[in-house]
């Protein structure tokens, strides 16, 4: 904070963090945001989802210390329980700054150039919406071989992107604001998160992935909001962020389909046969997943939109072919 130039009342980054029972945690996240050096100034948003434990009192001391930097929610009634998307509705809307950083209460930051390092390249590469980095996986209390991140793309065009495993953490993430408060409707009624965000952020300009040097943490532990042990990561994750208590996999490729669909509608003419491509095989899949599960109103649904994407709209895929 003493490097900072400008108005410490103006931010140029806002940093983004939600918490819930985050007692044992809480604390490595607020000492990475207090140790970044950068020459511009920041905040800090935190919002606490009237977490049980002492998340909000260890918030509060570090108030106390930073009352214009560090700008909290203390909630008395749980709002996530009650279907709220969290950063969409509570820490986006009020952040100052030009781009966003973001940071769950359970993760934490390493490297004290972070954000001087994201934002220099920014700066400087207009034309990108967003740019994340390279990460650890801390496993706490889990017994885990199984891999959360699939090897990453460092400037991927739309198609490979669209169509690549996970490989962006969110703790790494550094994003227009501009762009990350402008998520459609749709999008903010189906939750998403992670995917959805990503993806939208990729439809609006260009994602870089800086992979010189690890500069954050992402803790798996029994305690984390995405961590299911009796499933897969990425059905818990997806069905734990839509806010369902039976994580079934018709649910959440429902509501793949539904992010599809409305991607497709929002893109660009350039765009749309890469997100057709995606839809196209989640019809697919889901067309069959419901009718060996007796649905068959929805199998048959699916293949309806199925026909209608490939011989109505006329979309042409990368090789000219029709879908």
């Amino acid at each position: 904070m003493a490097t900072w130039k400008g108005n410490p009342d103006k931010p140029v980054v806002s940093i983004c963090c939600i918490t819930y029972n985050h007692e044992p945690y809480i604390e490595d996240a607020l000492e990475g945001f207090l140790i970044q050096e950068t020459d511009f100034p920041f905040e800090i948003l935190i919002h606490d989802d009237a977490s049980t434990d002492r998340t909000a009192d260890i918030i509060r001391e570090y108030e106390a210390k930073y009352p214009k930097l560090i700008k909290p929610i203390y909630q008395v009634e749980n709002q996530y329980s009650k279907g709220a998307l969290i950063s969409p509705t509570f820490n986006y809307p009020r952040a100052k700054g030009q781009y966003i950083a973001v940071c769950e209460g359970d993760d934490y930051w390493t490297y004290k150039k972070k954000l001087q390092k994201q934002y220099d390249f920014m700066e400087f590469n207009p034309e990108y919406s967003a740019c994340a980095h390279r990460i650890e996986v801390k496993f706490e209390g889990v017994e885990s071989e199984e891999r959360f991140f699939c090897e990453p793309l460092i400037d991927p065009e739309f198609n490979e992107f669209i169509s690549v495993k996970r490989y962006i953490a969110m703790v790494s993430l550094f994003a227009k604001t501009s762009i990350m408060n402008n998520i459609p409707h749709w999008g903010k009624v189906l939750a998403g998160g992670h995917i959805l965000s990503l993806h939208y952020l990729r439809m609006n300009g260009r994602i870089y992935y800086i992979n010189d040097k690890s500069m954050a943490v992402h803790r798996k532990n029994p305690g984390g909001i995405t961590f299911n042990p009796g499933l897969r990561y990425k059905p818990s994750k997806m069905a734990r962020s839509l806010n369902f208590v039976r994580r079934d996999w018709f649910k959440i490729n429902r509501l793949r389909i539904t992010m599809y669909e409305g991607l497709f509608l929002e893109a660009r003419d350039e765009y749309k046969p890469y997100i057709a491509n995606q839809l196209s095989t989640a019809y697919m899949k889901a067309s069959l997943k419901e009718f060996f599960n007796f649905n068959f109103s929805r199998a048959i649904l699916y293949c309806f939109k199925l026909i209608v994407l490939r011989s109505n709209i006329k979309i042409l895929n990368k090789n000219g072919e029709a879908l």
